[in-house]
């Protein structure tokens, strides 16, 4: 690690590997106080005070949406609520640990299932 942009890209990856780890075990936390609807809208809006300032700042508000461009964000927040609620509900009944294996186990059994249902081998 002699370089700094190595150094840096080292750091990256342990926080990222920190936020995702931890973040089952936070939601676990917060379903203590708040329930499974509460605790995914405070999410959504918590991303949603961070991520727009940054599309914003990084589009220089050149970018105009049209009612079909907010349609399709509409379907897809709610395609991502659901999967937040369903996530939640499941940490209500399991612990963090067995959560963490399921949900970083899925990008896995979305190929395997691909490839038996589709007939798609995904490499």
């Amino acid at each position: 690690m002699s370089s700094p942009s190595k150094s840096a890209a080292y750091a990256a990856l342990l926080t990222a590997s920190v936020v995702w780890g931890g973040s089952v075990v936070a939601q676990k936390v917060a379903l203590g106080a708040f329930s499974a609807v509460e605790v995914s809208v405070f999410r959504g809006l918590g991303a949603l005070c961070i991520l727009v300032p940054l599309w914003w700042w990084q589009e220089q508000s050149t970018t105009r949406l049209t009612m079909r461009d907010l349609g399709i964000l509409t379907a897809l927040g709610i395609g991502v609520l659901g999967n937040h609620l369903l996530i939640l509900y499941g940490l209500q009944h399991i612990g963090a640990g067995a959560a963490g294996v399921i949900i970083g186990a899925s990008p896995a059994i979305t190929a395997f299932l691909s490839s038996l249902m589709l007939r798609d081998i995904p490499f």
